[in-house]
């Protein structure tokens, strides 16, 4: 790719978002005033020296103290205004790209993981404004240089030609240790990233490694993850402290060479000792912007690599959301022919066909691996078949808009079923109207739940708590069904809704649940008899295909799975 196009790509990110044109200008302008304004007291600090060998001058340290006053002002304001683009642009970016996560196709969070797309939305977010504070770092490092020769010329010409010696020697100094920086970048955060994830998971499978008996094969590896870790942190510290020596001796050489061949023109009288600290005021002045540049200019690889992660997401097409709005009957949806793979796998659906009655209760059971799960998302359109039709009515969805398509389901699932926040908010969660509080109670009644809520000190304004909890499994289940009761949806999807719960808090969800699928098109993935014992028509499915399907009285009598499914009563 030319470089052309990767800066076309990379500021690709950019587009859409409402850059802060003016707090740009400003910080542009008030960090060039500032620096201009330090290169004035530096040049302002020679009469000073100069006036206090005779008599000091009222009117000239006045002067200086203004501009030395003015100067700090403008320090502070090149900071306020620098830090206040870089933190705009972040939260613009940002809101962007977590505005694209939010629509992107579910395939894309199966290829990328969650904490990969945090890591994007908060960290890599700020590559956008780093560069554009590089760019206001260049164009002061010009401006200030600049500025700074035509002093130093004023002063001495044989001793400003000597100064020029900073600019290569501060470049290959800078060069080398952004490109080293970077590279140690790189290998400290893979590091790093890789070592959490590997105590993570540990932490959280201790009790089988006990169980193992891997207590000490786990010690010594865990000895290795911290011995790459210190490698990194000592290599990162190395290199800083690397970077303060050569810094150092730079100085020390720089200040010999300015002040053994500037002592001589002071003692020829060709320069004054206030001209002289001055010259090196600047000349210190002029080699911090440059340092500064340099280094940024190191770390623009690294900027453009993170910017070409956010650009992957950026360029990922999102859901599609166009076609016609859903009839406002119901009807029969049926699956023609139906085969899904997901990315890089064999077809986990195969050549389904099977209807899904209106106005029914019908119970999905199988094995593991069956494809039980997968059909829910085809359902939803979380993804399409590679190949056949699933219909609605007759007509395929994919002619429908696909906002208008969810809008018909409600789903109750096993997994995570609250999310942060109050449990108000749990309940009217993606509905766009307000909820009153005697609707809110009324649901939450039908749905069992109101008790286990009001018993909270906050009541509806309880905070569920990460992941719900501050509820029971049983108690977010209520609360998740009172969410799809508020939906009321033509049809009901329940996704193992009352696995993993204890007798006492199953029967209270089963009652809720029967409340919630009265009148509704209801399709259910069971993992026991018990969850069906109200379904009127079941489908068995094997390896991604439908084995069997018909009314429980019917599948007791030809299909061998069901009897045993039965006998899990």
């Amino acid at each position: 790719m030319k470089l052309k196009e990767k800066i076309h790509r990379y500021f690709g990110v950019l587009r859409g978002v409402k850059l802060p044109w003016l707090i740009i200008l400003c910080s542009f302008a008030v960090s060039i005033a500032s620096m201009s304004t330090e290169l004035q007291v530096a040049t302002l600090t020679a009469g000073i020296i100069d006036a206090s060998q005779s008599a000091i001058n009222a009117s000239e340290l006045v002067n200086y103290i203004s501009v030395a006053a003015i100067s700090a002002a403008l320090s502070i304001a090149s900071n306020y205004f620098t830090r206040r683009m870089e933190e705009t642009i972040n939260l613009r970016v940002r809101t962007k790209l977590w505005t694209k996560i939010m629509h992107l196709p579910s395939f894309y969070y199966d290829e990328d993981s969650g904490d990969q797309l945090v890591s994007r939305v908060t960290s890599d977010a700020e590559a956008p404004s780093s560069l554009f504070s590089m760019a206001v770092s260049f164009v002061v490092c010009i401006v200030t240089s600049m500025q700074a020769f035509v002093q130093l010329y004023s002063y001495n010409t044989m001793l400003a030609n000597y100064s020029l010696i900073i600019i290569p020697l501060t470049l290959i100094i800078c060069v080398v240790y952004g490109k080293l920086t970077f590279r140690l970048g790189v290998f400290g955060t893979v590091t790093t990233a890789s070592s959490l994830g590997y105590l993570a998971e540990r932490v959280r499978s201790f009790r089988l490694i006990k169980s193992s008996l891997a207590e000490k094969a786990e010690a010594v590896r865990g000895n290795k993850t911290f011995k790459r870790m210190y490698l990194a942190d000592f290599l990162s510290w190395l290199l800083v402290a690397g970077y303060s020596l050569a810094s150092s001796l730079f100085s020390i050489m720089f200040i010999v060479i300015i002040f053994v061949i500037g002592g001589r023109l002071v003692t020829t009288g060709e320069l004054t000792i206030g001209d002289l600290t001055s010259f090196y005021m600047i000349t210190g002045i002029v080699s911090l912007q440059l340092m500064q540049f340099f280094m940024n200019v190191g770390s623009v690889s690294g900027t453009f690599g993170t910017m070409k992660k956010i650009a992957q997401i950026m360029d990922t097409d999102s859901e599609p959301d166009g076609g016609e709005p859903v009839p406002e009957v119901c009807a029969d949806i049926e699956f023609d022919n139906v085969s899904f793979a997901y990315a890089g796998r064999q077809d986990v659906i195969k050549n389904l066909s099977v209807k899904i009655p209106m106005g029914k209760v019908t119970a999905v059971i199988g094995g593991n691996g069956a494809g039980k799960s997968t059909l829910f998302k085809l359902l939803l359109r979380l993804y399409e078949p590679k190949s056949g039709e699933i219909r609605f009515g007759g007509d395929g969805i994919g002619k429908y808009s696909l906002t208008d398509w969810r809008d018909r389901f409600a789903v109750v699932s096993q997994r995570n079923p609250l999310i942060g926040g109050t449990v108000r908010e749990n309940i009217a969660y993606g509905l766009d109207r307000e909820v009153s509080d005697e609707e809110l109670a009324e649901t939450a009644r039908r749905a069992n739940c109101y008790d286990c809520i009001t018993a909270k000190p906050g009541g509806f304004d309880e905070d569920v708590g990460l992941g719900g909890s501050n509820f029971s499994g049983g108690q977010g289940q209520c609360i998740s069904i009172a969410r799809a009761m508020l939906r009321n949806a033509d049809y009901l999807l329940l996704d193992e809704a009352t696995s993993n719960l204890d007798v006492v808090s199953e029967a209270e969800v089963t009652g809720a649940m029967d409340e919630l699928m009265r009148d509704k098109t209801t399709i259910m993935i069971a993992h026991n008899y018990a969850a069906t014992r109200n379904a009127d028509y079941i489908i068995v499915m094997k390896d991604g295909a439908v084995e069997a399907a018909g009314t429980p009285d019917e599948l007791l009598k030809t299909n061998e799975y069901y009897r045993m499914f039965v006998k899990t009563l």
